[in-house]
């Protein structure tokens, strides 16, 4: 039977022998168990989440190019109480920039840069690519083999990337499976320059449409 009574000589031996090279042996091979390994492992992972959270709350929040154009601003307009000092407070994104910074819309001057969060509502509206759901109205000019003639129709968009946009057209001359759309800065908002390309309704030869296409 083992005896719980404290020995202070052993208490001794244990703590002040360095000479011992079986207790070596066995302190490094208790330290390098495989299950403490893991433990520590555990532990020092737990810590480093930690400060990587606390240090991510602290980081200046950025916007990826996928969400919004590098060269384009944008200003979000926020509740006045929020921000007390500003004259009629905004989020706002400079021009060459990534981050988000407090600005005051009233006196155009920038204050510090927004941290935390993420502006998950604007990424559908600004990220220069996705998919869309939106008809439209086209007007412009075929060309097939044996006729040059303008003609008007109805298509269906359902992508973007950057400033082209991607639809299905039907006239009343053709089927354009293939219709790509531009839309310039100085152009109307709701309006852009289009290329498509398809068969002819009567003779179903190859049809080239140019046109203005117009969201509804």
């Amino acid at each position: 039977m083992k005896s719980n009574t404290f020995k202070k000589q052993k208490f001794k031996a244990g703590m002040l022998r360095l000479t011992n090279k079986v207790d070596w042996a066995k302190d490094i091979i208790s330290i390098f168990n495989v299950r403490k390994l893991i433990v520590y492992i555990i532990i020092m992972g737990l810590f480093a989440s930690y400060f990587y959270w606390a240090g991510k709350k602290d980081t200046p929040l950025t916007i990826d190019n996928s969400i919004i154009a590098y060269e384009k601003s944008l200003t979000i307009e926020l509740d006045k109480g929020e921000i007390n000092k500003l004259d009629k407070p905004a989020i706002r994104k400079p021009p060459n920039a990534n981050a988000f910074l407090y600005y005051d819309i009233v006196n155009k001057k920038y204050g510090r840069e927004l941290k935390g969060g993420a502006l998950k509502e604007f990424e559908k509206k600004y990220k220069p690519y996705g998919f869309e759901n939106r008809l439209i109205g086209v007007a412009g000019v075929g060309i097939s083999r044996d006729d040059v003639s303008g003609e008007s129709g109805i298509g269906f968009r359902y992508f973007r990337l950057w400033r082209i946009r991607g639809e299905l057209v039907i006239t009343d001359k053709g089927f354009y499976p293939i219709s790509l759309s531009y839309k310039p800065d100085w152009f109307f908002s709701n309006t852009s320059l289009n290329v498509s390309g398809g068969k002819a309704w009567k003779t179903s030869s190859n049809r080239r449409m140019f046109s203005i296409n117009v969201e509804f």
